[in-house]
């Protein structure tokens, strides 16, 4: 097969989701041509979406100046890696030129209105989230966004619709789930927080928010066994990443960083039964 060809079967193979299989096609058209832009994009995209940031920073970052047309979607793919790290201010550049290379680029929108959030710029936030939902009216992910700018905004009857219609166009959605479970228990609707948060973990085991967010709820109520068995689970996944990684819907925090938490909060769990 011919370069063309063997980007076309290794794109493929990313869209179905065989992330293995598609970083090997990259790295072949590589071989073959090392300046391949699009390869090397799709590899770093591939890279991240392995939780190899750093590296897909540098993949990402060679397809960008190698490209002559300065794809949009380069500058989303290489930011979202940046916001994987935690480092925020080279992730809104890049997804702020993602916007201004193409203005109706949705998913550029809805990941501003992320990093803007991330960064308590709320009001902008919610402008892109709002621009996002505009131009993907469809899209559970510019619904999701946008709840969770209501959330941080303090209006949580809004963030609950919001959750609920991103709910609405996608029932197998844990993030919205878990975020629907941290609303609630801000509205001290704690048996409806435990619920969504349940949810949450049966739909995606490796959510890390959500075990956290779960043994928080448990400690509120009481129920030390069950809080001492989530914050477990937050530690044991947290010791499966790079101590620098960013923990998705944690409010920017790392893993390391999480993982001290939930230590902190088991020792605080157990300190009432040594004292009996």
């Amino acid at each position: 097969m011919d370069v063309r060809q063997l980007f076309a079967a290794a794109l493929a193979q990313h869209r179905a989701g065989r992330l293995a299989e598609a970083e090997a096609g990259y790295r072949k058209v590589l071989s073959l041509s090392p300046g391949h832009a699009d390869s090397l994009h799709l590899a770093g995209v591939v890279a991240s979406q392995s939780g190899r940031h750093r590296e897909a920073v540098a993949l990402i970052g060679r397809a960008i100046a190698l490209s002559k047309a300065e794809p949009a979607e380069f500058h989303n793919s290489i930011a979202l890696a940046h916001r994987g790290l935690g480092e925020h201010v080279e992730a809104l550049r890049h997804f702020e030129r993602a916007v201004a290379l193409k203005p109706d680029y949705g998913d550029a929108h809805l990941n501003l209105s992320a990093i803007l959030l991330d960064l308590g710029r709320l009001d902008e936030a919610e402008l892109h989230g709002r621009r996002a939902v505009a131009l993907k009216p469809n899209a559970a992910e510019a619904r999701f966004a946008l709840g969770a700018v209501q959330h941080w905004q303090g209006r949580l009857d809004d963030a609950v619709t919001s959750y609920l219609e991103a709910i609405r166009v996608r029932p197998s959605y844990p993030e919205a789930w878990c975020n629907l479970g941290a609303v609630r228990q801000d509205q001290h609707a704690f048996d409806e927080a435990a619920a969504a948060l349940q949810r949450a973990l049966y739909l995606d085991r490796q959510m890390v928010a959500a075990h956290f967010a779960l043994g928080l709820l448990y400690g509120r109520q009481g129920n030390a066994d069950g809080a001492r068995r989530a914050l477990r689970n937050t530690r044991r996944l947290c010791g499966t990443l790079a101590p620098e990684t960013q923990i998705p819907f944690s409010g920017g925090t790392c893993a390391s960083q999480l993982a001290s938490m939930a230590q902190d909060l088991e020792a605080a769990l157990r300190a009432p039964e040594r004292a009996r």
